[in-house]
């Protein structure tokens, strides 16, 4: 169990995924395989993030993010490639 962490109902990880300390994900947030998310990352109601992900911390997530990327913004929420 994470501290601080809040995951809501139908809300999926995938394995190897890890959940820092207060990761926000209310109902209905499938989280893929291979994902970090960072310290105090929150998410809106129904998104998927693929999988091989980075969140970093801070972000506010409020739209899918494909596979082998990484949102670095707290503001605009930038998707980048991971390679």
């Amino acid at each position: 169990m994470v501290h601080n962490c809040v995951i809501g109902h139908e809300s999926t990880g995938g394995a190897h995924t890890i959940k820092s300390f207060a990761v926000s994900m209310p109902s209905d947030v499938h989280i893929g395989e291979y994902c970090y998310l960072a310290v105090s990352c929150a998410f809106r109601h129904q998104l998927t993030v693929r999988d091989n992900c980075l969140i970093c911390v801070g972000t506010k997530v409020v739209k899918d993010v494909p596979s082998n990327s990484k949102f670095i913004n707290r503001i605009e929420n930038i998707v980048t490639d991971l390679y």
